[in-house]
């Protein structure tokens, strides 16, 4: 029987026909990518295809937050803050002193060999609150970011995976962000802090359990 990893990774990426944009820049301007993109996690930077350094991560206080993880720009001005949400599992909040809420993360139930979570969020492009369905493999090595519900035929608008490469000490350990044009770059890397996020979690829950 195929996992619900290797079904994920035997899927294609693909647009969801409108543009998904939930972050803006200082200036106003929405984060949409015009053709399709992989980005990369690892040691805390997001580097896009062609290497360059996009964002980077960090573990700080935040707006009173603790430990809140923040995504920032390469000049460490904070972009998102990814944390623990008071009504729902995670929260994805402005990077700016207002501190919104973008997009709210809570599991919902499953009976299939994967953790499935609906995002509701504001999407600035058609003005309305939507949903996406975050659906991981149980081992929290991947998961796809999909534009309804994805049982019903909904498009795979990002897939997120482990990928181990070979080091000088063992292997090392990074995540690939491939995303469809049409949607917010910055939105979707957010994912893939939310997934180690969930990851960690899992792991806690197991110990306790």
């Amino acid at each position: 029987m195929v996992n619900y990893n290797e079904q994920l990774m035997s899927k294609a990426v693909m647009t969801a026909g409108i543009d998904i944009a939930v972050s803006l820049s200082n200036i106003g301007e929405k984060r949409v990518l015009v053709k399709p993109a992989t980005f990369t996690l690892e040691k805390s930077c997001f580097s896009n295809q062609a290497d360059k350094l996009c964002y980077q991560l960090s573990e700080k206080s935040i707006f009173g937050f603790k430990k809140a993880k923040v995504l920032e720009d390469m000049d460490e001005q904070p972009l998102l803050v990814v944390k623990d949400g008071s009504s729902s599992d995670i929260e994805i909040l402005s990077g700016t002193s207002d501190k919104k809420v973008l997009a709210k993360i809570v599991k919902g139930n499953s009976h299939t060999d994967a953790e499935k979570y609906t995002v509701t969020f504001y999407n600035q492009a058609t003005e309305k609150n939507e949903t996406l369905s975050m659906n991981c493999a149980t081992s929290y090595r991947s998961c796809g970011i999909f534009y309804g519900v994805e049982e019903e035929g909904a498009p795979m608008i990002c897939r997120i995976h482990e990928v181990k490469t070979k080091a000088f000490l063992g292997t090392k350990t990074k995540l690939e962000i491939e995303m469809a044009s049409g949607v917010d770059s910055m939105f979707m890397c957010a994912f893939a802090i939310c997934l180690n996020e969930l990851k960690v979690k899992s792991c806690i829950d197991d110990i306790i359990d």
